[in-house]
């Protein structure tokens, strides 16, 4: 099974007045990606496919417009910058199923299990409960499921930025039974392209940042 994952494409971000998600190489980086699903098995966008929680018409509209390309069904987690966008996702009908993930869960997929962990708030579970204690006992889940592979919009101690700062894992994060899981895990949220045991960073699709100029963009393609 053949998996396009890709994360942090941040439409509507503008740097220094400059409408960067909306020139030509940003065009193009995304364009590329969609070619990939086509002869891929599932695409998955590991959250921040928009830089805030009030999407330009604009973007929602090229975002449309793409997924009307795509070439395998997709699914969409959520990232922090974007938490509350994804239900017109929902309503529209694309010549390929869009499944929106609005809280972690194990979900079989072709007789395969897979793992979704986007991003949470407090306020989005009980008020019994917390969101990093949903992430973890999904997680715990998971180690029960046998799934071949996982998809999250989480902080993890250790990660670098791009500015070649640690993360300290301080917002919602990957718990520490993900070493336990016996598979990849596809993570979005820190831009800087790296791999620390079983977890991908896939990092942003361009860079949105001096510091990231350097960095290694792109997707990540996963066979399962």
């Amino acid at each position: 099974m053949k998996i396009v994952a890709t994360s942090c494409w941040h439409l509507d971000l503008v740097l220094a007045g400059y409408d960067w998600a909306g020139d030509k190489l940003a065009a193009s980086a995304r364009e590329e990606i969609m070619d990939a699903t086509h002869g891929a098995d599932l695409f998955v966008h590991c959250g921040d496919l928009f830089d805030t929680n009030r999407p330009s018409p604009q973007a929602y509209a090229t975002v449309f417009k793409l997924f009307k390309t795509l070439g395998c069904p997709a699914i969409l987690i959520r990232g922090n910058h974007d938490p509350d966008t994804l239900a017109p996702f929902k309503e529209i009908e694309f010549n390929e199923s869009v499944a929106v993930m609005d809280s972690p869960c194990v979900q079989n997929i072709c007789g395969k299990n897979f793992l979704f962990a986007g991003h949470m708030r407090d306020r989005d579970v009980d008020s019994n409960s917390s969101a990093q204690k949903f992430v973890d006992d999904t997680f715990d889940i998971a180690l029960q499921d046998g799934i071949v592979a996982g998809f999250s919009h989480l902080d993890m101690a250790g990660a670098k930025y791009p500015t070649g700062v640690e993360s300290q894992g301080v917002e919602l994060h990957m718990p520490a039974s993900h070493k336990k899981l016996p598979c990849m895990i596809v993570n979005g949220h820190i831009h800087k392209r790296q791999k620390i045991g079983n977890v991908i960073f896939c990092g942003s699709l361009l860079p949105t940042s001096v510091s990231e100029r350097d960095e290694i963009k792109g997707g990540v393609i996963l066979e399962v």
